[in-house]
């Protein structure tokens, strides 16, 4: 969130929103509310605790009743990068030590993995109307 520039990144897993949120730090709100996890190093202040890849509508319905921030303000910019979900599922491999084959199987199909957690990218940007979340 920058309160400054007025806008919000939502971070779908493996679509470089570590690396965004690096580039665009300068700007944003650090989030003072929220204490830092220990274990993440710069990122926390810069997102809702345990937030970083949940659901645009979970975001907000956490920000509003845990932390008595607004969803969104109004007039602010609100953007998430997309993926193709191939590469999606191809970025997420991991150990590499297994084949891929055998990654898709047990990671993947039985939504183990970070990606299938969070589910579709579309669902992650939309509520539950079907209504899309983001300006970008």
């Amino acid at each position: 969130v920058s309160d400054t520039h007025k806008f919000v990144l939502f971070h779908f897993p493996k679509t470089a929103g570590t690396s965004m949120t690096e580039v665009l730090a300068p700007y944003l709100t650090p989030n003072l509310k929220i204490p830092t996890a220990k274990f993440m190093g710069w990122q926390p202040k810069h997102h809702y605790d345990r937030m970083q890849h949940q659901a645009i509508t979970v975001c907000m319905e956490r920000a509003e009743n845990e932390h008595e921030v607004p969803t969104i303000p109004a007039g602010y910019f609100r953007a998430s990068f997309v993926r193709n979900p191939y590469d999606l599922v191809v970025s997420a491999w991991w150990p590499p030590t297994i084949s891929f084959e055998q990654f898709v199987i047990k990671e993947i199909a039985t939504r183990k993995n970070v990606v299938t957690r969070v589910g579709p990218q579309f669902d992650f940007l939309s509520d539950d109307r079907g209504g899309i979340l983001v300006d970008f």
